[in-house]
């Protein structure tokens, strides 16, 4: 049975060779914590545990004690920063996200499920899954599914984005057996609100477009072909030590700064 994901066929069209080292050599031993990883880790576990709370006290000051539990767990080196003071710079950002969320967002919503792996089967050994941040049941018994951002809206990947969401709508309604009739990224820098309406038939094209994915995968699998993709992401991965492809257009191992969650 092949599982696949938003992240794992997101990865694989962007470059084949880093799904390769990911996926298939898993060459594990070359990863590294990168701080926005964590940064967001931590913020989706605050947000998830505050609407477990009754509504009566969600509110600014249980939000942050959430923040402060969780961050305490986190050394500077753990998170992949070498400084005391950089660790400073994104537990402040967090503090100020979250002010911002308590103050704008609807406190009193009742999700019906918070950070919650999905599954379901698109065909008889293929299965989509997702991590739905959040669904909420709306007035008239549907649902609406949003998921958190901390990096920047960017509209060079609204594309890939609309295709995440549509996955979580996908994996909801085959949970719960209702209708999700709205969708919407919530940028939490920004606080901005990007929200989408499901169809029937960008339903049906998410199920076509990981069919198609799986497709792809199948014939790098059978041709043992997985070819490199040189880009801006480059800098930023991982596997760049031992991409000979990457290096071979000037992309060196050490040379990038310090990546943010906008890449």
């Amino acid at each position: 049975m092949f599982k696949i994901s938003h992240y794992k066929a997101r990865m694989y069209q962007e470059c084949p060779k880093k799904y390769y080292y990911v996926y298939v050599a898993k060459r594990r031993e070359l990863t590294k914590p990168h701080p926005y990883l964590v940064f967001g880790e931590i913020l989706h576990t605050v947000l998830r545990d505050f609407f477990r709370f009754r509504s009566e006290i969600r509110n600014e000051e249980t939000i942050k004690v959430l923040l402060n539990n969780y961050w305490r767990h986190y050394s500077p080196q753990a998170a992949g920063i070498v400084d005391e003071a950089t660790m400073k710079e994104y537990y402040e950002r967090a503090v100020k996200m979250l002010e911002e969320f308590t103050k704008t967002q609807n406190l009193n919503a009742q999700p019906v499920l918070t950070e919650k792996t999905l599954e379901m089967p698109l065909e008889k050994d293929l299965v989509l899954l997702g991590k739905v941040d959040r669904a909420d049941e709306e007035p008239d018994g549907t649902l609406s599914v949003m998921d958190y951002k901390t990096g920047k809206y960017r509209e060079e990947y609204a594309e890939a984005d609309r295709l995440q969401l549509m996955t979580y709508a996908l994996l909801v309604q085959y949970l719960l057996k209702k209708k999700v009739s709205k969708t919407a990224f919530l940028y939490l820098e920004e606080n901005q609100l990007i929200q989408g309406t499901p169809t029937p038939e960008s339903l049906d094209l998410t199920k076509a477009t990981y069919q198609q994915i799986r497709q792809d995968i199948k014939r790098s699998e059978k041709t043992r072909t997985y070819h490199a993709y040189p880009g801006n992401f480059c800098p930023w991965c991982d596997y760049l030590p031992i991409c000979k492809e990457a290096q071979a257009v000037g992309y060196k191992p050490g040379k990038a700064e310090e990546a943010t969650e906008e890449i």
